[in-house]
């Protein structure tokens, strides 16, 4: 029998993942001459198993995309019996880099501007988010300021009495910021 353990099952990039089990027969003994091989972020990993125990630190990448993965286990000993074992694990997504589209840069008082930010992982993927946006006028005053929901139009309608002249978006998730004019 095989017995595959981790500590836990949820992990941030860069994050060692701390693998250990045992390979035993039937009876229960330890069983010497095993292979084992790890397929995970598109690689193998060799594992030297000795006197039935496994023992392994696999690093996240930096860039491995969040979500849940599969850690494929193929344990084979010396008469050749194999056995394959998969294990569910899942990367947290981290806040990497903020983008800001703006539908234009020029509006009238009672116009709209549609923004919308984006937050991305560390692969660089957008995921769902909540980020602070303020808005400041050409006189530096705060004219907005709200948490909204990343990947969604937030629109921005000039009152009658705007100030004329550039206004500055300013986005922020944690210590991430962005800013693009209007």
């Amino acid at each position: 029998s095989v017995e595959i353990l981790m500590d836990k099952n949820e992990f941030l990039p860069q994050e060692d993942i701390v693998i250990a089990g045992t390979v035993k027969t039937k009876s229960g003994e330890n069983v010497d001459g095993v292979t084992m091989t790890i397929n995970f972020q598109n690689k193998d990993y060799l594992v030297d198993v000795k006197g039935g125990k496994i023992a392994i630190k696999i690093e996240v990448l930096a860039s491995m995309n969040s979500g849940t993965h599969n850690m494929l286990f193929m344990v084979e000993d010396k008469n050749g019996n194999s056995k394959e074992i998969v294990k569910g694990i899942t990367i947290t997504a981290v806040a990497s880099r903020l983008r800001l589209e703006l539908d234009k840069k020029d509006i009238d008082p009672l116009e709209s501007v549609a923004i919308v930010p984006f937050v991305h992982d560390q692969s660089d993927s957008p995921i769902a988010d909540t980020v602070v946006i303020e808005i400041i006028d050409s006189k530096r005053r705060k004219v907005a300021s709200e948490d909204i929901p990343t990947n969604i139009a937030f629109n921005y309608v000039a009152e009658p009495s705007s100030v004329p002249g550039e206004y500055t978006v300013k986005v922020s998730k944690d210590r991430l910021k962005k800013e693009e004019n209007f």
